[in-house]
């Protein structure tokens, strides 16, 4: 979270703004107006739509690099024991 001034601020500095609910599912327009009160504002930013399948296949790539080094390195160990 963010004040007007653009430095970042901890919610634990803000106790009134979150309670604690027991379970209870909180009144989101409650927590808004509190931190509405002390104009603070929280910034959320996304991958734009045409970035998805680039992100995709580039988790793909990482994922079967590392899958291909354990298996790799399970080949590996199972032989130097056998010998």
């Amino acid at each position: 979270m963010k004040n007007s001034a653009g430095q970042v601020v901890r919610i634990e500095s803000y106790p009134e703004c979150f309670p604690d609910s027991q379970g209870e599912a909180p009144d989101l327009s409650q927590i808004g107006a509190c931190l509405a009160k002390d104009n603070l504002h929280q910034t959320v930013t996304y991958h734009p739509a045409s970035h998805y399948w680039l992100l995709q296949w580039m988790e793909t790539g990482i994922f079967l690099v590392l899958a291909g080094a354990l298996a790799g390195t399970c080949f590996w160990w199972i032989r130097r024991r056998q010998n």
